[in-house]
């Protein structure tokens, strides 16, 4: 893997030595912020600019009039949704221009723009298609003008100027006066509402003046579309040359401004961006699309108070920082490009800079950058020591000397950190690379190698060394270890790998190292750690952790109580104070517009001059300049407020509430700020809110705050806005008041003691007469269970009664079989006394006489028929109308069958019925046979069953 990386570096080595070393000028260039239309919602085309009387900007857009203070924008639309193609602001209003349409904007008492238009007074004049390009103030006159005609607007009424002769192209403010760039035509002064001729064309070279920079003594710089600049006295037009003149002649100048805090005047052109020159006229800087301006054809320029540019683009708005600290360094548009910048350094006037391409140098002298040749491939660190600037590279440390390195003996492997410690009372440079630790010593007053060091083999990233001589250095992907040295410095005597800080966290991760104030700080992706060396274990940093939101890279010192730390986020500034660190300043990673690598965002210090390391530039803030000259004084002002009522209905609030006003609120209430910063001031927004038992206070970086869950009564709020160093800028004060609803009034409460006591004697009317219908009801639920019982009683009792009949039935039912059965018996006795007395009457015992007279009385004692009605009688009462509804159903029975179905439902044998009947066995089974027919039975069910069965 080494072997290949080799290789890779050798082609970059041979390459960067083929490559002639040619200097270019370059300079550090104001900071561009680039806002698009997606940044403040609304069409991409913006044509004018200006200030708010308290610093905020409005700017003419496409779809409307658009409002920024630094933190929110604002969109205003026109009537007809217009574009918004002028502006000026005077006092509280807003003039704006678009076609065939002017007038102003004012806030109402909600804080909301609204139109009035001066247009509509324009009576019964003739129209030129009149579309407003530029609003002007002189005196007490506003003027509006387009490119046929002017309006004068005095305050009150509106008058028309037209003069088919004379068609303006631009009307032009300096020195109090309106001069004119007629179209396709001279240049005069707007005086008495006359035009008066002060140059020819000709004298402008057939060229149009499309800017007037007024001048000290009362002259002017008059710019010209593709001539350049012209200085003018009022009298005498001569030449203003600039060392851009030639390039102006072929980029269509369209607007121009000064700066007045350095006179640099900033040219806007249609087809290259924007340039700045000094009052002498060298180039200061040039912007156009291939170093961060999003759109090269200016539509205006503006200056701020504070100082910066404004530019209204085709596409998009810019701002410029010139009125910033924060300045950034890039190559020029002919030069190599950087690369990566890993490290810089500050030494005799130069800037020596590192990157993953080349190192460099840049004179501040000359604002030329020159490659330093020896120097090609990857670069991690540069550094001053003792007047040594040495330098890691890939291949080896290396020490610069002018424009040219060269290499230190028996270091021909890469450096990734270099840092003067003090290690078991020695002083000593160590330095770390992918492969090994090494060691320098001052020999003669110069640092020279020493001696790697035995015993740890592993690639590190950057080390700190603590006040016990440990060092703690990172893993170049992964982990910290901590390593203690022999004494001689020759070998490591041990050294611990820790793979994670946190106890909670079990996989290794990249980590990082530094030091804050003589303290070895660790850190991961999550936070900060720092070491307990009474336990001897790894700690979080609590208080650098209160502060920020995540871990951090490294930690760069500006004195001993301020530093720089470096995150994926951008860079922080810190100041340790009365035991605790508080956040100063932010810088997000993308302000510069040139964003390093997350884990590489370094950050160098020089005299107070903070340099950041970015990809293919270098930014710069000036930590000198005073903050009071940053930043002007505005006012602190509620742009909005707003309370959301219980269902969610969002209701605004007046923006400005005194104690005699005490506005009503309906719920939660929020207010919107505004306090124009354009600068990134770090500034801090406090809230103090009282009434009602509370008393909270806050503060945030954002200049919106919500109170919600408040209770009943009067409220007093206060707002803030402080600098860095707690300065109090500006406050403002509102009062309001969340009433208490109808229901929780005085009067409520009477309606509602009077309620209660109706509720009350209705309820004790109520519960009277609930209570009595419960007595009623118990009563009436006692008889039931009394009657329940004696219908219980009842029905055992007919129970008891049907289980009586029941038996009866059963004893019946046994008596009438024993009836059969002894019927059947006395039969058979006869038959057999029959049969006895016939043979005494053979052998002459008993004579015929004697045998009918017995007979005679038997037959007599047996009468059939009495028996048969007895016998149907009672069979009738146990078999519940069996013969009734036998006969009823089958009306063909006869008498007979009905007696032969009796004696088959007592399911008697066949033999017992012949007997009975006095039938034969072939006679019982005939009269079967005939009672089956007449019922009908089918032949698969049983007679004797079916008679059974039958009710």
């Amino acid at each position: 893997m080494r072997r290949t990386d080799f290789i890779y570096l050798l082609f970059i080595f041979i390459g960067g030595c083929l490559s002639p070393v040619i200097s270019h000028a370059s300079t550090f260039m104001p900071i561009v912020t680039n806002y698009t239309a997606k940044d403040y919602q609304a069409g991409l085309q913006n044509w004018a600019l200006a200030q708010g009387k308290n610093g905020e900007m409005y700017i003419g857009n496409n779809t409307g009039l658009l409002c920024f203070d630094g933190y929110t924008w604002s969109k205003y639309q026109m009537p007809g949704n217009q574009l918004v193609r002028s502006i000026l602001i005077d006092g509280d209003r807003i003039y704006v221009g678009t076609y065939e349409d002017f007038g102003y904007f004012s806030r109402n008492s909600l804080g909301i723009l609204e139109y009035t238009s001066l247009w509509s007074q324009l009576k019964n004049i003739e129209t030129h298609n009149d579309e407003i390009w530029n609003i002007l103030k002189i005196g007490e006159y506003i003027y509006f003008q387009s490119f046929s005609s002017w309006f004068k607007y005095d305050g009150k009424k509106v008058t028309a100027h037209y003069n088919s002769q004379h068609l303006p192209l631009y009307f032009h403010k300096a020195h109090g006066r309106i001069y004119v760039q007629m179209v396709n035509g001279d240049f005069y002064l707007l005086e008495n509402d006359e035009y008066k001729l002060l140059i020819k064309r000709k004298a402008l070279k057939d060229d149009s003046v499309v800017a007037v920079i007024p001048t000290a003594g009362g002259k002017m710089i008059l710019c010209t579309e593709w001539n350049g600049l012209f200085d003018y006295d009022g009298k005498t037009l001569s030449p203003h040359p600039t060392a851009i003149d030639q390039e102006l002649k072929s980029q269509q100048m369209n607007r121009a401004v000064m700066i007045p805090s350095d006179s640099t005047i900033v040219l806007g052109t249609i087809r290259n961006g924007i340039y700045a020159v000094d009052k002498e006229g060298k180039e200061k800087w040039h912007y156009d699309m291939e170093n961060r301006l999003y759109n090269n054809s200016v539509l205006r320029l503006f200056c701020d108070r504070d100082n910066n540019v404004w530019a209204a683009l085709d596409i998009g708005i810019a701002l410029i920082h010139t009125g910033s600290p924060y300045s950034i360094l890039i190559p020029d548009r002919n030069s190599q490009s950087f690369g990566m910048v890993y490290g810089v350094n500050a030494f005799n006037n130069n800037l020596y800079i590192a990157t993953n391409q080349s190192a460099w140098l840049y004179s501040f002298a000359d604002q030329t950058i020159v490659p330093i040749q020896g120097t090609e491939g990857q670069n991690w660190h540069i550094s001053t020591f003792d007047s040594q600037i040495l330098l890691g590279n890939n291949l080896g440390t290396k020490i610069i000397t002018g424009t040219t390195a060269s290499n230190i003996p028996e270091t021909e492997t890469s450096s990734t950190c270099l840092r003067k410690c003090i290690i078991n009372g020695q002083e000593v440079l160590i330095e770390s690379s992918y492969y090994n630790l090494r060691v320098y010593r001052k020999y003669n007053g110069k640092w020279s190698f020493s001696h790697s060091i035995d015993g740890f083999w592993n690639p590190v990233r950057q080390f700190e060394v603590d006040h016990s001589g440990n060092i703690w250095a990172a893993h170049m992907s992964l982990g910290i270890y901590k390593i203690e040295l022999s004494r001689d410095l020759k070998k490591v005597e041990k050294y611990t790998y820790i793979k994670s800080l946190s106890d909670e966290e079990n996989n290794a991760s990249l980590m990082h190292v530094m030091k804050i104030r003589g303290r070895v700080v660790l850190s991961d992706s999550k936070r900060t750690y720092t070491y307990d060396d009474i336990n001897q274990r790894i700690i979080p940093f609590v208080q650098l952790n209160s502060i920020l939101k995540n871990g951090i890279n490294m930690a760069i010192p500006v004195d001993d109580n301020l530093y720089w730390l470096t995150d994926y986020r951008g860079y922080t500034l810190i100041r340790y104070d009365n035991d605790n660190f508080r956040m100063e300043r932010f810088i997000p990673s993308s302000f510069f517009g040139l964003e390093c690598n997350e884990n590489n965002n370094n950050v160098y210090v020089n005299n107070n001059i903070t340099y950041f390391c970015l990809n293919n530039g270098i930014g710069r803030l000036d930590m000198n300049l005073k903050k009071d000259t940053l930043l002007q004084r505005n006012s602190l002002l509620i742009r909005k407020a707003t309370s959301l009522s219980q269902d969610y209905q969002l209701h605004l609030m007046p923006v400005s509430a005194e104690k005699k006003d005490n506005k009503k609120i309906w719920g939660d209430i929020t207010f919107h700020l505004s306090y124009p910063n354009f600068n990134y001031e770090p500034l801090r927004f406090c809230y103090h809110l009282t009434g009602s038992s509370l008393d909270l206070m806050s503060e945030s970086a954002d200049p919106v705050v919500t109170f919600g869950s408040l209770g009943y009564g009067d409220y007093h709020f206060t707002a803030s806005v402080k600098n860095v160093d707690g300065q109090v800028l500006s406050s403002v004060e509102y009062y309001f008041n969340k009433p208490r609803p109808f229901y929780l009034s005085i009067y409520a409460w009477i309606i509602y003691v009077l309620l209660a006591s109706v509720i009350v004697y209705l309820y004790s009317r109520w519960h009277a007469a609930k209570m009595l219908r419960k007595r009623n009801r118990e009563f009436e639920k006692e008889k039931m269970k009394q009657d329940f019982k004696m219908l219980e009683q009842e029905h055992i009792i007919a129970q008891q009664r049907e289980q009586l009949l029941e038996a009866e039935l059963q004893v019946k039912s046994k008596e009438l079989a024993s009836l059969a059965l002894d019927a059947v018996v006395q039969r058979k006795a006869v038959e057999s006394l029959k049969e006895v007395m016939s043979e005494q009457e053979h052998k002459g015992i008993i004579n015929q006489h004697d045998i009918d007279t017995i007979l005679k009385q038997i037959n007599g004692n047996l009468n059939e028929e009495e028996f048969w009605d007895i016998y149907h009688k009672n069979f009738d009462m146990i078999h519940k109308n069996f013969f009734r509804n036998l006969r009823k159903q089958y009306p063909s029975l006869t008498a007979s069958d009905l007696r032969f179905c009796a004696l088959l439902r007592l399911n008697l044998s066949t033999k017992d019925i012949a007997q009975f009947t006095n039938l034969t066995i072939r006679g019982v089974e005939t009269a079967r046979y005939r009672i089956r027919k007449k019922l009908a039975i089918p032949g698969n069910i049983n007679l004797v069953d079916f008679l059974i069965d039958f009710t």
